[in-house]
C-alpha cells in the first residue's frame, strides 16, 4: 500500500518537527536573560558591551556572556575617631550609595564592580567614606566638628562624590548621626 507509507512518513516528519520546535523553544528560553527594574544586565562578548536595565535580551552561547549588577541603594554606616587638636573626636556617618541606572554609570560600575557582591560594594564605599570622614575631622577641628555636624557630613559628601563616581557609585545621602568629643 503506497498511501500508507506516505502517511507514516508525514506523521514521522510532523512529530520530528514538533519535537524540534519544542527543543528550540526550550533552548532559546534558557538563553534569554531578564533583569528587574532594580538591576542592570551587562552583556559582553564579540559584539562589544550592551547594558540592559529593567528588561531582557538574547545572549548567544559561546559568543556572549551576561552578568547582572544590583542597582538598589545600599546603606553604609561608618565611624571614625581622629585627634585634630590633641583631643579625640568621634563621628558616625550614615548614608546610601547606589549605581545609577543611566548607561554611562552602569558601564563605569561594570568595569570595577561586576564581580563584587552587594556586601563587598557596600564595604568598599564605606571605606572610602571613612577615609574622607577622617580627613574632614582633621581639617575641621574638634570644636567646629562638634558644633556643626551637618557641615561635617556635607564636607564628606562633597569630597567623596568624585571618587565614588569613578567606580560608578553615587552617594544619595550623607548624614552625621553623631559627632562628639571624647
Amino acid at each position: 500500500m503506497p498511501g500508507m507509507e506516505d502517511s507514516t512518513l508525514t506523521i514521522v516528519v510532523g512529530v520530528v518537527m514538533v519535537i524540534s520546535f519544542f527543543c528550540f523553544t526550550i533552548w532559546a528560553s534558557t538563553r534569554y536573560k531578564r533583569v528587574g527594574p532594580d538591576q542592570a544586565l551587562i552583556v559582553y562578548g564579540q559584539r562589544g558591551t550592551k547594558v540592559v536595565t529593567g528588561g531582557g535580551t538574547f545572549v548567544w552561547p559561546y559568543v556572549m556572556e551576561a552578568k547582572s549588577l544590583d542597582l538598589r541603594p545600599h546603606l553604609i554606616e561608618v565611624t571614625a575617631t581622629e585627634s585634630p587638636d590633641g583631643e579625640d573626636v568621634s563621628a558616625t556617618i550614615t548614608g546610601q550609595v547606589r549605581i545609577p541606572s543611566e548607561e554611562a554609570w552602569v558601564t563605569r560600575a561594570a568595569t570595577s564592580l561586576i564581580d563584587k557582591t552587594p556586601e563587598e560594594i557596600q564595604a568598599l564605599a564605606g571605606e572610602m567614606v571613612e577615609g574622607k570622614l577622617r580627613t574632614t575631622l582633621r581639617a575641621t577641628g574638634k570644636d567646629a566638628a562638634v558644633q556643626n555636624p551637618d557641615q561635617v557630613a556635607a564636607s564628606v559628601q562633597q569630597t567623596v562624590e568624585d571618587e565614588l563616581a569613578q567606580l560608578g557609585l553615587q552617594l544619595l545621602s550623607c548624614n552625621a548621626r553623631e559627632v562628639a568629643a571624647r
